[in-house]
This record gives C-alpha cells, structure tokens and sequence, in this order.
C-alpha cells in the first residue's frame, strides 16, 4: 500500500509517495513519486486546470502480498527450468504466477483476466507486461508447453522448497478429497475427468472432478495435490475397504465401518524411502487388540495390491504396529 512520507535534504522538507517492497529480503520502502515541498504540492492542487486532475484507484495488498511471496520463493524461476522457452513478453512460469494470483485473489476465466487485471497494480510489478494483450488464446498457448508429467515435477520442486524456506513441520499431515462440480456441457466428449456423480455442492447435475490435498497441521499449506475423476467418491472407497475387512467382525458392515473410522483418526509415521520406491505408513496401536488385529490384516490385504501413491513412483505399503500384529 502507498503511504506519504517526509524526506529532509540540505534542511529543507520534502514529501515523495513510497511503497514498501522487498530488497535483499528485507523490507524497504521504495519512492514512486516526489511530491516536492508542502506549498508546491498546495499549489499543484489549488491551481489544477479544471479537468487535468484526474485519480485512479488500484487493487494493490493482496496482488503484491501474493507476488512478495512468489518472488520469495522464486517462483517463475522455477516453473521456466521445468519448460522450453518460448519467444514472448512473458516466460511461462510469469504466466502461471500471474493466473495463480488471479485464482487466489478473485478467480476469473482465461477470457476475464484482462479485465480484471486492469484494476489492479499487476503492470506496475511486472516488466513488459501489457493486461490487454492476456487473452484466452494466450493463456491456453502458455499452459500448452506444461505436460501432467511437466506439472508434477513442478509441484514436487516447489513442495520442497516452501517446506524448506517456510520451515513447515512434517510431524503431522491432514489429507482430505472433494469435489467440484464444472460448467463443461455433457455433449463435450474430450474432457474424460469430469464425470456425473455424488457432488458435496448438491450439484448432482453437473459434470464433477476431484481434489485430494494433504496439508501439513500448523499452516495448512497444501504439500501435494491429485486431481481424479468426479464419479469416485469417498463413500465408495470405504465401501471397497468396508468390504475387504468384513470377514473380521461379527456384524460386517456396521462394525466395520465404526472401524474404518477409528483408523482414519489415528496416527501414524509416514516413511519415504525414494531408494526402494517406498512409502511406508505405519500406524501406531487402536484402542483394543482386536481392532490392532484387524488393522494388521487390512494393512497386508491393501499393500499386497502395490498400488503406487498418485503423482510418483512410490509403492504405497501399510504396517500396524509390530508388537501386536
């Protein structure tokens, strides 16, 4: 945001425009305009020829918060290693920044971008930027150099940069799936995420996809993403667990699902090992032997699958605890 500050030079006061920006890291506060002395800017205003004294306003806090913290972790930078260079005004990484301010500040489509960046401070921050030139097409041409395996090695770079930069603490991850409902007409056949199903909105007459994200306990801040089909839903994957753990109670599907649930509240260790192409969960002990023995054989029942985490190459394996298996 803009403030009016007094800068003394040679003993006399003069008044200049300044935001505050990072340099070097550090907080300083950068002149935009120099107002001149107290009586010169009285009489800048006071003499104004009639229409020549004109002001605008821009939305300004939350794009340069959001850009501050892009240019932090060097953002652009990183997306450009991942993608050929393209002769245009901007790289790709600059694009997909600007998109994702966009995303987080007042999402707009592709086509809206312009519009709404035009009542912004974005052309201020940005060299050579022109909001006028951001069409559809351009986006899409920018996105187009970005393939999903592209994609993932982007968002693994930067997942280990802002653990490391933000110092995230990997004690405890929360993991949650939903999903979104789209405007994407059911005639369209080339889109093969989107699916009809159970929408959490109640907009079972809409196309769906999903989201999974696991966020770390302290800052929320998402480490890893999967976007899937809007046609599988939760419930349905319980269901399919429901199902495998069945032979061990007594009233199958009741006491199953009441078990399903403690597992999913419990804690355990998650146990990367990029050597072996492993991840390994291990819980740590229910609240009775019988649901530790359940638990033991669930975990053999779901890692005999080898089912390998989304967006890697890590082959999923469970263990319960090792005194009471």
């Amino acid at each position: 945001m803009a403030s009016i500050q007094k800068n003394r030079v040679g003993g006399r006061t003069y008044w200049r425009i300044v935001e505050s920006r990072r340099v070097n890291g550090k907080p300083r506060p950068v002149p935009i305009m120099h107002l001149g002395t107290a009586d010169a800017l009285l009489d800048r205003l006071l003499h104004a020829p009639a229409g020549r004294l004109r002001l605008r306003s821009f939305r300004h806090g939350d794009v340069a918060a959001l850009l501050a913290a892009a240019l932090r972790l060097d953002v652009v930078a990183l997306i450009d290693r991942h993608v050929p260079k393209k002769r245009r005004a901007l790289s790709v990484g600059q694009t997909l920044v600007l998109a994702a301010v966009n995303r987080a500040v007042r999402p707009r489509s592709k086509r809206g971008f312009a519009k709404w960046a035009a009542t912004t401070s974005l052309e201020r921050f940005v060299p050579r930027l022109k909001v006028k030139d951001l069409s559809s097409q351009y986006f899409w041409d920018q996105m187009d150099t970005v393939s999903l395996e592209t994609l993932r090695a982007i968002e693994e770079d930067l997942t280990r940069r802002v653990v490391s930069e933000l110092d995230v603490d990997l004690d405890t991850l929360f993991y949650d799936t939903t999903n979104y409902f789209t405007y994407i007409a059911t005639t369209n056949k080339r889109s093969k995420l989107t699916k009809r199903g159970h929408s959490k909105q109640k907009r079972a007459d809409l196309r769906l996809f999903g989201l999974a994200l696991l966020v770390d306990r302290t800052k929320g801040l998402p480490l890893l993403s999967h976007v899937y089909e809007g046609k599988l839903t939760a419930y349905r994957a319980e269901s399919s667990l429901a199902r495998l753990i069945e032979p061990f109670f007594a009233r199958h599907d009741d006491e199953a699902r009441k078990f399903l649930k403690s597992i999913f509240q419990a804690t355990a260790d998650i146990l990367p090992d990029e050597r072996n192409h492993l991840l390994t969960i291990r819980f740590h002990g229910l609240a009775s032997p019988r649901a530790t023995r359940a638990l033991a054989n669930l975990c053999a029942l779901v890692s005999e699958r080898k089912v390998r985490y989304p967006g890697t190459d890590l082959r999923l394996r469970f263990e319960a605890p090792a005194s009471q298996k």
